[in-house]
């Protein structure tokens, strides 16, 4: 049995929604953290991609 599942079983009354609220809230952070994180990667994929295939700029410059 897991924590949370534990503790929703066991608390009553204006705890039980306290906590419920908290999970709910911690839900919806963890869930715009991971869509944040996701869009991050996801532009420093293309960007990797369109260096590879797209652009014409050398990656490197003539030291002499």
């Amino acid at each position: 049995m897991l924590n949370d599942d534990y503790l929703t079983e066991n608390l009553s009354g204006e705890c039980k929604k306290k906590f419920l609220d908290f999970v709910n809230a911690w839900g919806v952070v963890n869930g715009e953290s991971n869509l944040d994180s996701f869009i991050v990667r996801f532009r420093l994929g293309a960007n990797f991609t369109y260096d590879t295939f797209v652009s014409k700029e050398a990656p490197f410059r003539k030291l002499i």
